[in-house]
């Protein structure tokens, strides 16, 4: 195994509460670290269990040690990890189309969808200007809203409930192991390119990693617009 994996360093960048999340390059080092990771671990008297990963031989490995986690789905910081596909989703949630919704409904029910990533971006960016536009009629929480606005959240719910179902790779490259890249396009570092826009109603930003042929999204972030006209600039 190579030994230029350091487990102390990794373990320290990578620890969240009682969550570990690491990524490498091969999957080599990826054994590499299992091995001292959770040595390290166990001579301080800690059990590093519940592993899982898109290498099948890691995943082997934990099972034949008693510390694979035997879920098809793992949460992630709020996602959800397919390990197997390597693919990430969005926790399920029902946002109903609900009958005399209200401000306090849509708030409730807007917020439910966390998108740490900001992959869906173009829909919830939606519902911020819904909301922006029901505050400037100065509305209270509990009064049912209008026909106009009632519309648009039932929108917004359909689209809500449509988006949430996709999936995404979790790795930005498909091919970059070296045995499907070209020598060249291997040593090629990545490069990331930002696109922002703006609008009356709201601005945002949205960041592209490319390497070679191949092109990811990386994240995306939104705003609308201050409740003070400006212009586009």
């Amino acid at each position: 195994m190579n030994s230029h994996v350091n487990a102390a360093d990794t373990l320290k960048s990578d620890l969240y509460v009682d969550n570990v999340l690491s990524s490498f390059a091969h999957e080599m080092d990826a054994l590499t670290y299992f091995r001292k990771a959770r040595d390290m671990m166990t001579t301080a008297g800690f059990n590093l269990r519940s592993w899982m990963s898109n290498s099948t031989r890691l995943r082997e490995l934990a099972e034949a040690e008693g510390c694979l986690d035997n879920d098809t789905l793992t949460k992630v910081l709020g996602m959800r990890w397919h390990a197997v596909t390597d693919d990430l989703s969005y926790a399920p949630r029902d946002i109903p189309a609900i009958e005399n919704a209200t401000k306090r409904s849509i708030l409730q029910y807007s917020s439910r969808i966390y998108d740490p990533l900001g992959l869906l971006s173009p829909v919830t960016v939606r519902a911020k200007i819904l909301m922006q536009e029901i505050w400037k009629e100065k509305i209270d929480l509990d009064i049912p809203l209008s026909s106009n606005f009632q519309e648009k959240w039932k929108s917004h719910a359909e689209d809500f409930n449509e988006v949430t179902t996709i999936s995404f790779p979790r790795r930005y490259f498909h091919h970059a192991d070296d045995k499907h890249t070209s020598h060249h396009e291997a040593d090629d570092p990545p490069i990331m390119y930002v696109f922002v826009d703006a609008s009356i109603q709201a601005y945002g930003a949205v960041a592209y990693l490319c390497k070679g042929r191949e092109s990811s999204l990386v994240m995306a972030k939104n705003r609308v617009a201050p409740f003070k006209t400006l212009t586009l600039p």
